[in-house]
Formats: C-alpha cells, structure tokens, sequence
C-alpha cells in the first residue's frame, strides 16, 4: 500500500498547474515581439502584447492537436482575406488583422515555426478554400510526446464555436478547372460551400440556446476519450485520412482530423424559421468511423449505444396517422453479389433510404459510397423496390422531407439530453443525430428517457436498437503494453499504474481529473 500511495503522489505531482503549452506560447510571444523588425514592423507592441499571445495561441493550439505526433499530416486552417476580420456577426469574433495575421501568423511564418501548406482558393469575390498550414519540426521539438499527448486536454472545449445554434445554406457552383475538353473549352469541377446566416433572436431560439449550454457544460465535465491500443489508433488515423483524401479533391476545407478537444456541440438549421435540419454536430466522436465507437470512455468508463430502430420510416407512418410493422429497410430485395453480407446490404438499403428523403428533387444516381456494385443491384431497384414497400409514404421521397425529420428527431435529442442532465448530476449523453451514448451504467436510464421522449410526441413506440455490438466487452480490451516495449504484472497495481502513465487516453484522463487551468478563451 504505500507504494501504491507514493505512486498516486507522482501521477498527481506530474500533471504541473502550467503545462509546458503555456510557456512555449509565452516564449514564441516574447521571440516575436522582439524580432518584429524582420518582417516588417518598426517597434514592438506593448499594451497589445497579451492580444499577441492570445493570438500565437490560437493559431498553433490547433495545428498541434491536428498533428498529434504525427509530422506533416495535420494542418489547421486560417483566413488571410482582410475584410474577413473588418465584418463582425454572430458567428465570429473579431480579432485584430494586424495582430492576428501580420504579426503573428506571418512572424511565426518568418520564424520557422508554422510553414503554409496550400493557399486558399477564391473564385470571384467569394472565397473557396481558407488557406492551410502546417506546424514545423522547430515548432514539434518545443515539446516532448508526454506534453502532445496532453495537448487535447488543454485544449478541451476550445474550439471556436461562438454561436452554438446556427443557420447554415449549402450552395453549390461550379468553378473551371486546369483541362479542357474534346472541344478545347475549360472543364469544371462542382464545389459545394456553406455560408452561416444571420437571423433574429427569438424566445424559441434563446431556449434552444440555453439548453446547449446546459449540455455543453455537462459534457465539458467530463473526459471523453477512445480506449485503443497503439496500432488501433494508427489504424482509426489512416483510415480517416484515407476517407478524407476520397474527398480533398473537391472540397479540402472538409477535411476532419481526430480532435479530442472539440467538445463542444452546436445545432445547425437550414431555415431562418427553424423549420427544417437542428441537428447536433461538433463532437469529435460523431467524425470517426462507426466501428470504432464501440471504444469511447467516458472518464476511463466504457459505453454503451442505443439508436431508434427506423426512426424516420416510423415518424413519416404516425404523421399520416398509420402504423408501421416490422424492418423498414426489409424492401424484399435480395443481393446478387455478396449475398452474405447481410448487414452490409441493409445498411446500404438504409442509406439510399435516407438519400431519397432528403434529396429534393429525382437523383439520377445512388448517393455516393452506396456501393451498389459489391451487392449487385441498380439504383433503379432499390428505388422501385422502397417505393413498393412504402406505398402510404410514396410521396416524401424526393421531396425534401429529409430536412422536416431532422428538425423532429433533434427535438427528441434535445429533450432527451437535458432530461438526463436533469434526472442526474452525473449522466452525460453524447448525441450522434438520433443514437445515443451513454456509460453502460446508465443504459436504462437512455432506454425510458427515449421511450418517454417518442411516446410524449407520438403515442406509441418504435423498436429501440441496443448496439451491443458496439460495446466494448464485443471487441476485446486494448493491448496496454502496445504502446511501449514495458512489460507489467497484471496483479501489481503498482505495475499498471506505471503503465497507464504511458498510455495515451489514461494520461489524458489523469490530467483532466487535476486540471487546475484552462486554456485562455479571451478574445482577441
């Protein structure tokens, strides 16, 4: 016992009040600020001195999380366009152009310590893609692995999101490319982009506002981490690049690399009347693969996941006053190819399912990754086939309706997320659109606030879906000793409790339970 009490001392000695982020950002301040005169600045700032340093914060804080030891694959982006910080709205704060682009970001630049990566593209006045750069080998060596590691911690709930409800429209434009046709006239490529509207404040808009902030804070409470092994994690990182890279091509900006940090979640609209999308977005564990969310913990506590079985199908049946029985995705379609992949084919079923919902107007071809080939079959019969099966809701495909069940199914996120919140101090929901995660513990609590959540709006009660196979019993625990050559004695406490220092996600977690410091929210 008093090795183990010598050893917990350490653990706690070892999580310092200043992180070694903080003086580096000191640092790179003070070496900018006396150095100005090389890229272009005749004397020193001084009473902005503290915005210079909020403003090296924020831009090597995020490029660091994004590279998370990995050289050269993470990046962060910035806008370099001038009016961008003259134009003030809800969605942004307004840093100072000067500080924030001239001296930092372009002295960091001069310094070595950033490199830019790709510059942003425009097409007109509007721009298409922000401008991307990437953390230098001087910049990586200021720290050791232990402190990169820990990087998403002082960084939890960090990112930039100053208007947690939102209205969003997506726009499409297509822009020339480099080749040419047969006939000599340019190609072009379709791009898509967003662009965040403004709206006026309601009371239903202030409610939703202070329900996020009830949930935020609760999941800010918490550690949310992945418990994987060292070549799992290298795994979930190469697949995500790979899915990523699929899509570079078109639109770059879309690129999501693995950010515990982003914590905090916002709900998104696609109406100035709130009338159509709501969704929940922002938590980083709604970006990885499915499969791998059978290994998120929450405070070294694994999860478990309950999704409404045919959510949609079910709501479209009850709004015209009628009853849906059995699987919705069970259209009576059979593959021709891979005939065992039975999970595969339904989920494929599903997604197309969901295409047709959302789409408002006829879709030439299956929504893209639908894989139609692996199983044989042509858009033109699954589409034939889910009409037949769903006569009495015929006409919601391809009209948009997608956008209308969006609106309701993050109503019944909200309600059932603040009514936990409510129910007990200790509960944290973590929403992927309508599936839940929540620590096993705590299972049936999700199951009655789903049930009762559905019930209140409808009067009855679709199948819930207990994603068993997403837990983390199913899949195995995570090889500790993979992340270094140390061996341990797994009847010696002492022996785990030296191992998990090396273990990225119980660092992550040591450091969180003693965080005696935030990472500076100032605005700049």
């Amino acid at each position: 016992m008093p090795a183990v009490c010598i050893k917990l001392s350490k653990v706690k000695k070892s999580m310092s009040k200043n992180h070694v982020f903080k003086t580096v950002v000191d640092q790179l301040s003070i070496e900018l600020n006396n150095r100005c005169t090389e890229y272009g600045f005749k004397k020193k700032v001084t009473l902005k001195l503290s915005n210079l340093r909020q403003s090296v914060e924020a831009l090597i804080g995020p490029v660091l999380v994004a590279e998370n030891k990995h050289p050269g694959r993470g990046y962060a982006s910035i806008h370099l366009n001038k009016n961008w910080y003259s134009n003030s709205t809800r969605y942004k704060k307004n840093p100072s152009y000067r500080i924030f682009v001239e001296r930092a970001y372009r002295g960091l630049l001069h310094l070595g310590y950033l490199s830019q990566a790709k510059a942003g593209v425009s097409c007109g006045s509007r721009g298409l893609y922000l401008t991307r750069y990437r953390a230098t080998p001087n910049l990586l060596k200021l720290f050791d692995s232990k402190s990169l590691t820990e990087l998403p911690v002082v960084f939890a709930g960090q990112s930039e999101v100053n208007e947690t409800i939102r209205v969003q429209h997506t726009y499409q434009k297509q822009i020339p490319t480099n080749q040419v046709d047969q006939y000599g006239q340019p190609k072009t490529r379709t791009v898509k982009y967003t662009e965040l509207i403004e709206y006026e404040d309601t009371d239903q808009t202030n409610q939703m506002r202070h329900n996020l902030q009830l949930i935020n804070n609760r999941i800010m409470n918490k550690w949310i981490d992945l418990e994987l092994s060292q070549e799992e994690y290298t795994k979930l990182v190469t697949l995500m690049a790979k899915r990523n890279k699929d899509h570079l091509g078109e639109n770059p900006d879309d690129f999501r690399p693995l950010m515990l940090s982003k914590l905090k979640l916002y709900r998104v609209f696609n109406d100035s009347d709130f009338q159509t999308g709501g969704r929940f977005y922002g938590g980083w564990w709604q970006e990885i693969p499915s499969e791998y969310r059978d290994r998120i913990v929450i405070d070294g506590k694994r999860t478990v996941q309950l999704d409404y079985s045919g959510l949609h199908p079910h709501i479209l049946y009850r709004e015209k006053g009628l009853e849906l029985d059995g699987d919705p995705y069970d259209i009576g379609l059979t593959p021709n190819r891979n005939t065992e992949d039975t999970t595969g084919f339904r989920k494929m079923i599903k997604q197309c399912f969901n295409a047709m919902l959302n789409a408002d107007k006829w879709m030439q071809r299956a929504p893209r990754g639908s894989q139609l080939g692996r199983y044989g079959v042509t858009w033109k019969q699954i589409v034939n086939a889910i009409k037949a099966k769903h006569p009495a809701i015929a006409d919601q495909f391809f009209s948009g309706a997608g956008l209308g069940l969006q609106r309701i199914d993050s109503d019944l996120a909200e309600e059932i997320m603040v009514t936990l919140i409510q129910r007990c101090s200790e509960i944290v929901v973590l929403p992927v659109h309508d599936s839940f995660i929540v620590h096993h513990g705590y299972e049936t609590e999700l199951r009655e606030a789903m049930e009762d959540a559905y019930l209140q709006k409808y009067g009855a009660m679709p199948k819930l879906k207990a994603s068993y196979e997403m837990r983390v019993e199913s899949t195995g625990v995570p090889d500790l000793g993979s992340w270094n050559h140390q061996s341990a004695n797994d009847d010696s406490l002492v022996d785990l409790l030296e191992l998990s220092e090396s273990i990225p996600n119980e660092r992550r977690l040591n450091l969180f339970r003693s965080r005696p410091y935030s990472a500076s929210t100032a605005v700049i």
